[in-house]
């Protein structure tokens, strides 16, 4: 779609008394008007942007119907005359960009580094912004080794679908912090998990679905993780032990969120230890 082809034009109005009670657009130098194009409608909306500064290629949430859905931006005016009670808003403008060393381990891109693909900033990437709420759980499993799924207390048929996820490579990101960790899997929508990882025993899993009782999402996490973990030991050791912390993120994620996009900035191959640094 050329984002030139959307005509704006039925918009316009002459009501100045409701253009000066909403700040006059002509006198506004921080309003824009932005158009944003959701890839799974294959459609595009405009919106009044304000006192974010926006460029094609910028990933942003918006208010309306497509409130938590992330958008990607295709055009922006500066010019323009419109109603503004007609439109929604941009509401958050989301950081894609990556500074640091990304080290490849099979389908995951890994960083040691809390600068990089941090949980704050990657949460952003599926998550739209709406405050911090706890999870609730009442199932307190007594730990179990990574090691042993076997002692986690799930359902078979969930087991199954777990197994399933993770064939399917449904986790898209782990973080882990100290003894905290963190992921998201990807189901019917993106859900997170939190738990704690400590002397090789996981505890306090819990995952943002709220199934009654342990589910898919977390089994998928675990065995997962368990590979990452191997990965770390075998390959990583030195890097991990420096800061106790690795986060690793799907490399096609990365892809279509931080590279696709990308407009400026340098990739950069290196033969010692296959990082990719995106500045």
């Amino acid at each position: 779609m050329d984002s030139k082809d959307i005509e704006i034009n039925d918009i316009v109005t002459n009501d100045t008394n409701e253009l000066q009670q909403s700040k006059s657009l002509v006198n506004h130098k921080n309003l824009t008007l932005v158009q944003v194009y959701f890839t799974h409608k294959k459609d595009a909306y405009l919106y009044l942007c304000e006192n974010i500064v926006l460029h094609e290629g910028d990933h942003v949430y918006v208010s309306g119907k497509m409130k938590d859905t992330l958008g990607i931006v295709v055009d922006v005016r500066h010019e323009f005359k419109v109603r503004p009670s007609k439109y929604e808003r941009v509401i958050a403008k989301v950081d894609t960009q990556l500074h640091g060393d990304l080290t490849i381990s099979n389908r995951f891109l890994l960083s040691f580094s809390r600068n990089c693909i941090g949980k704050e900033k990657i949460s952003k990437w599926f998550f739209a912004p709406q405050g911090e709420e706890l999870f609730i759980s009442t199932y307190t499993p007594s730990p179990f080794p990574l090691d042993d799924l076997s002692q986690f207390p799930i359902q078979r048929e969930r087991l199954e679908r777990g197994i399933q996820y993770y064939k399917d490579q449904r986790v898209v990101y782990i973080c882990l912090d100290d003894v905290y960790g963190y992921a998201i899997v990807q189901g019917s929508e993106c859900y997170e998990i939190e738990f704690i990882y400590q002397n090789e025993m996981i505890e306090d899993i819990s995952c943002g679905c709220y199934c009654d009782g342990y589910c898919k999402h977390e089994f998928a996490l675990l065995l997962e993780l368990k590979e990452l973990v191997k990965e770390l030991k075998t390959y990583f050791t030195k890097q991990y032990s420096v800061n106790t912390y690795v986060a690793a993120i799907d490399k096609d994620v990365l892809w279509h969120m931080s590279v696709r996009w990308a407009r400026r900035g340098i990739i950069s191959f290196t033969n010692d230890t296959e990082p990719i640094i995106v500045n």
